[in-house]
């Protein structure tokens, strides 16, 4: 039985007089045939009546006699910071060995090994644990990162997409430009061939009796002088708009609005990166006939990259995209572009996932 006073405020209780030393309570309790009694002199602190408590009965626990449990307890007052109070307790002591308790040894260390084996696997399942949340953390960033280089391969073709449309739309209009300009001089030395047939015609002044004359006496010989071959309009409407013409093997340009002569002509109509078109039309004298042609674009080619691995852990297996391959070691192969998952694996090792985005040449 201990008898311990945590509180500060709790009354004194009798101590010992000089008249009579079994005066006091734990003097009186040892008389009574208590083994061992604690007391304390005077009023103590909760705090160092709680540190004094938690050191004394783990010593205790642990098989020490009652004495140096009692040390190792104001050892742990005066390490608190409480340099006054750690004289506060005392001993009352009838064991002559000091041992209360009868504590087997081997049952001792058993409970202390169990206790060791308890923490140790509560260590291990930490670790564990903190070691998974890592992993699917490292995952989560994996994913994002694929997600993130998705995205941005995603926005890099709607931009590449728009500059091939706004380059389109640009050449379409240079065409369109140069087509107006073409019909606007085509009327121009129209116009003037006319101005200067009327100036050679007022210049000539033929009598009207001459002429019919010259009609009389010359009309049986009249001269049949061969007419300008006829010309038509092949009006041509293509997709894209900066494709190229061919009339008959001969290269003549842009595709749009051309002037040829009338009758069945071959034409072929080419552009980079569209299958080329040939065509038999036959253009009629003096009119336009328009003609709609759309180039079938061609397939893109097969986008791969190489994959080499580095991997200098013996025995390790890779799993690609889910799918286990082999040895990991001296991996070289082409894959199509874009993301793959990669996971290394080896026994009495950590296994290493990533998520890579292959464009031309990846190493890991």
């Amino acid at each position: 039985m201990f008898g311990l006073q945590p509180l500060r405020h709790t009354p004194t209780l009798p101590r010992a007089s000089r008249a009579d030393p079994f005066a006091g309570v734990a003097q009186t309790l040892v008389q009574q045939g208590v083994p061992a009694v604690i007391a304390m002199q005077f009023e103590i602190t909760d705090q160092a009546a709680i540190t004094f408590a938690e050191e004394f009965y783990a010593a205790v626990a642990d098989g020490r006699p009652v004495d140096a449990a009692l040390t190792d307890a104001r050892k742990a007052i005066f390490g608190t910071g409480h340099d006054i109070e750690w004289g506060t307790p005392v001993l009352y002591l009838r064991a002559p060995d000091g041992r209360l308790f009868s504590v087997n040894p081997d049952a001792l260390a058993a409970r202390k090994l169990a206790e060791e084996a308890r923490q140790a696997e509560e260590a291990k399942q930490r670790a564990e644990e903190a070691r998974q949340a890592e992993d699917a953390k490292q995952r989560a960033e994996e994913a994002r990162q694929a997600e993130d280089a998705k995205q941005r391969a995603e926005e890099a073709r709607r931009a590449e997409g728009a500059k091939r449309r706004a380059e389109e739309a640009r050449r379409a209009e240079e065409a369109k430009h140069r087509a107006e300009k073409a019909r606007q001089q085509r009327q121009r030395v129209w116009g003037q061939g006319k101005k200067r047939a009327i100036a050679v015609a007022s210049k000539v002044a033929i009598p009207a009796i001459g002429l019919m004359l010259f009609l009389v006496v010359a009309g049986p010989f009249a001269l049949i002088l061969p007419q300008p071959p006829a010309a038509g309009t092949l009006r041509l409407d293509v997709t894209p708009a900066d494709a190229a013409l061919t009339l008959d093997g001969m290269p003549v340009g842009w595709a749009n609005g051309q002037e040829v002569l009338t009758g069945p002509h071959v034409i072929e109509i080419t552009a980079a990166g569209y299958q080329s078109k040939r065509e038999t039309v036959t253009i009629a004298a003096g009119g336009e006939q328009p003609m709609q042609v759309a180039l079938a674009r061609l397939p893109p080619p097969p986008a791969t990259g190489t994959l080499v691995l580095d991997v200098t852990t013996p025995g390790a297996v890779l799993l690609l995209d889910g799918k286990r391959i082999g040895l990991a070691k001296g991996y070289r192969r082409e894959l199509p572009a874009g993301v793959h998952k990669v996971q290394i694996e080896a026994r009495g090792y950590h296994t290493d996932t990533k998520a890579l985005t292959l464009a031309v040449l990846a190493n890991i």
